[in-house]
């Protein structure tokens, strides 16, 4: 189809080198050759739609508007910048004007072919345009999704869930992970989407490793599949998590401080099985920014809930666990006045029992508030693994005979240095093993090990010959409080929960399985070096 006001041809646009020279003006330098080859070809595409615009084909216009919008889209995906197509286009149009120029247009024929260069210049912007507003909308739509028309309604883990799921989507991640800074040197994972959804009870150091390097960047950070030492340490350390291909991580900044994580992993595998590019990064970044305050007030406000409910938990134990030996104290102190001296010998005994039942008590909820606090900082250093092990068995050798059980202890390599927070380590092994006492039969042995698992990480188990646990209980043993039925002796249900927030703070976990032939086995494992575990889970 041909305009009625069709011009003369315009034949300077038929020239090889014309149209090498305008394909030059079009494509920016230093592109990769894949690219290269593309735009050179969008190029030469362009120039002959300028042709056909010129010589008055009617559908030339919108061809050249779809072709535009397409590049400029394509543009957005590799992550550059589309506005500079105006300004290469604008020079392609000044490039044509001088070749059309060059060739002795009729008198009066230059000024309508700068006309319709016009046209072209006006059409591309709004294409362009076009482009850029339909780019918008992705973000927008992962904005929504992330923060939804209710997201007043929302509990903080609720639209921390949502934000995760929604990045994930955005950038194409196989999984999507969330972490926040607790303080104290201290990631809590609180957010999981995606393929092998975790449970939200890991932490990772601030400080140090992968996710402090995330934590510190200045934006989104891109990383190709880990050397192969980190792939074993990823199946040493967390062998129930898939295995990277490639990772986007962003931070999260409040006026300026770093709060928090987001990253996105793809797996060889799964539905993208090729590296993130840099149009990731750039929906990363602005998706990000538009979120940022919400994951901020959500985390504020998770921390002031976590808060009340401790301050709640605490005013609980304090009116109910701890009026139990108040009130032998005081029963035994008022049995004193006129007691016969065969009578206050007993009465003193009990009242040094119920006095040692109470400062237990108080120790545990004073340490699991210490190591609970995120303000509290764990102090690391360089400890032999046998030192630990020899002076909680030495003080604990007591408890055994009181118990009539034997402890049994090995230690694989006691040469071997691992790093961790010792007071609250030694604490939290003495633990272990006085749960074991607890529910093991006189007569009987409980079996301490230690020792290296791979090459990053170390173990603790402690074995007793007691009747074990229902299955049905196992997930819960390490719960605040919890404690499992049938109960036995006075405990407050924290010394398996103070266990588990150790073994978190240093980056660990734990575990608990029934034996076949009886008994139970309490475990820990933890990285050797806190905050060494690759990619931050």
């Amino acid at each position: 189809m041909q305009r009625k006001d069709r011009l003369p041809s315009p034949t300077g646009l038929d020239d090889p080198q014309t149209r090498a020279a305008y394909a030059y003006a079009l494509v920016p330098p230093d592109l990769p050759d894949d690219l290269d080859r593309r735009a050179r070809q969008q190029a030469a595409e362009f120039c002959e739609l300028v042709r056909r615009h010129i010589s008055g084909d009617a559908t030339a216009l919108t061809d050249l508007s779809n072709a535009v919008w397409g590049a400029a889209a394509e543009m957005l995906q590799h992550g550059a910048e589309p506005g500079m197509m105006l300004e290469r286009l604008d020079a392609g149009r000044r490039l044509v004007l001088r070749a059309i120029d060059r060739s002795s247009p009729e008198p009066g024929t230059l000024s309508a072919l700068d006309d319709r260069l016009a046209e072209i210049q006006v059409t591309s912007r709004r294409a362009i345009i076009d482009a850029i507003t339909a780019d918008d909308a992705v973000i927008d739509a992962a904005v929504v999704r992330a923060l939804g028309p209710d997201s007043g309604r929302q509990s903080p883990d609720e639209l921390m869930d949502a934000a995760t799921e929604s990045f994930r989507v955005l950038v194409g991640g196989d999984t999507s992970r969330l972490w926040l800074d607790r303080g104290g040197g201290t990631m809590e994972l609180v957010a999981s989407a995606g393929r092998s959804v975790i449970e939200h009870r890991l932490f990772a150091s601030a400080e140090k490793g992968s996710l402090a390097e995330f934590l510190r960047s200045d934006g989104p950070t891109l990383r190709a599949r880990p050397s192969t030492s980190l792939l074993e340490s990823w199946r040493e350390l967390i062998p129930d998590l898939d295995e990277p291909l490639a990772t986007l991580a962003a931070p999260l900044r409040l006026a300026e401080r770093p709060f928090g994580v987001i990253y996105a992993v793809r797996h060889a595998d799964g539905a993208h099985p090729e590296p993130f590019r840099s149009a990731d990064t750039r929906s990363a970044a602005r998706f990000i920014a538009r979120i940022e305050p919400a994951i901020a007030w959500s985390h504020q406000a998770r921390t002031a809930q976590h808060a009340s409910e401790a301050g709640q938990d605490f005013l609980r134990l304090t009116t109910h666990e701890l009026r139990r030996p108040l009130a032998v104290l005081r029963g035994y102190v008022d049995m004193l006045t006129g007691a016969t001296p065969a009578d206050a010998v007993v009465f003193s005994e009990r009242i040094a029992r119920a006095a040692e039942q109470l400062s237990a008590l108080l120790s545990e909820v004073s340490d699991t508030a210490r190591v609970e606090d995120p303000l509290r900082p764990l102090h690391f250093a360089d400890h032999r693994v046998g030192d630990i092990v020899n002076r909680v068995v030495a003080a604990a050798s007591d408890e055994a005979g009181q118990c009539g059980c034997r402890l049994e202890v090995r230690i694989s390599d006691p040469e071997a240095t691992v790093q961790c927070d010792v007071h609250h380590l030694e604490h939290a092994i003495a633990n272990l093993l006085s749960n074991a006492f607890g529910h093991t039969g006189r007569g009987t042995v409980v079996r301490l090990r230690a020792g290296r698992r791979g090459r990053r990480s170390w173990r603790i188990t402690v074995r007793d010959n007691g009747p074990g646990f229902p299955d049905a209980e196992g997930e819960r043993l390490f719960d605040k409080y919890y404690r499992a039925l049938p109960a036995t002796g006075n405990g407050s249900g924290l010394g398996l929960y103070y266990v588990r927030m150790v073994a978190e703070r240093h980056g660990g976990n734990v575990a608990a399985a029934n034996l076949q032939g009886g008994g139970a086995e309490f475990s820990m494992v933890l990285p050797v070096s806190p905050g060494s575990m690759p990619w931050g889970g």
